[in-house]
Order: C-alpha cells, then structure tokens, then sequence
C-alpha cells in the first residue's frame, strides 16, 4: 500500500468523488497517522450510536459494507492500486460489526449492559485492530478477492473473529 493522493478533481466524476468521500470515511483516511486505526475510532462511534438495534444495526451493516465494496472498487481502478492506505470504510464496517454481533446477535439479553461499557468497546477495538493487522488465516485470503470485495471482505472476517473472541471472554466471565 502506497500513501497515493486524491484523484485530481478536475477530472473526478460525481460518481469517483462519491466514491472516494465513502470510501476514505469523509476523508478521515487521509490523516497521516494510522488510517486504519482512525476508521477502527469511527466504527465504534458507529456502533455506540446506532448498535443498539438489531434490525437498525443489521442495516447498517449491510448498506455499509455494500457501499464499502462499490466505493473501495472504484478508488481501487481510478487509483490503479489494491487497497490504498486512505480506504477506511473497511475498518468502519469491521469494527461496527465486532461490536454489534456479540451485543445483537451471540450474547442475549446484554445488549444494554455491554452497549455503553467501555471496557467492552476498548477491549472489542484492540482485538479487532490485532486481527485486522495479524490477518490470522483464512483473514489474508480474503484480500485476494477483486473489485472492493477484498477490501472490506477480510475486515467483516477480523470483525466476526473479534466478536468470537468477545463471545469467549464473555462466556467466561472475563468481560
């Protein structure tokens, strides 16, 4: 991944401006400081604000990752380069999903409880960037696949394992 600037807008459609406003998290991946790590921050915000619904999460969820893929496919082609450091909708929607699915989905009735706890959201922000950066298998494999999908696919996989290992600590009364 190369620090590659923004596509010139004199010749950006509307549709690559877009494009990039998503896919850059409305430019927060363009801070020169761990880019991933600021979309990790974004994505827990996401989830303390709007991951108290299932159904709501759950769409969430869906519409960004969907707009995750097309937006990341098409910085990725303009950008003639896979994955670009400024592409953070990945983390977004990574971190949001290892927070909403332990609360929503794996761990009934404690939603409300673990919601707003902030050791849950740091302890599920520090082990979604650990598998995010180790990428431990099939993780890796995933940033193989093309248009987008590769993009974002491998951090849904480092969200769900992060929500695993939630639900372990959980279970086992360490959280």
């Amino acid at each position: 991944m190369s620090d590659t600037v923004r596509p010139a807008r004199s010749n950006a459609s509307i549709s690559d401006r877009v494009a990039l406003f998503v896919a850059t998290g409305a430019g927060a991946g363009y801070v020169p400081w761990a880019p991933g790590t600021v979309g990790s921050i974004l994505g827990v915000g996401l989830f303390w604000l709007w991951g108290r619904s299932f159904f709501g999460g759950l769409m969430l969820a869906a519409a960004l990752g969907l707009l995750g893929v097309w937006a990341s496919g098409c910085v990725e082609k303009r950008q003639h380069e896979a994955d670009p450091s400024f592409i953070i909708i990945d983390e977004i929607v990574g971190q949001f999903v290892a927070l909403w699915l332990p609360t929503n989905v794996a761990i009934p009735l404690v939603t409300g409880p673990l919601h707003g706890d902030p050791l849950f959201l740091l302890i599920g922000f520090l082990l979604f960037r650990f598998f995010d950066i180790v990428k431990p298998p099939p993780i890796r494999r995933l940033e193989r696949l093309k248009r987008g999908v590769g993009v974002v696919a491998d951090d849904l996989a480092a969200g769900i394992y992060t929500a695993l290992a939630l639900q372990l600590l959980w279970s086992s009364s360490m959280l």
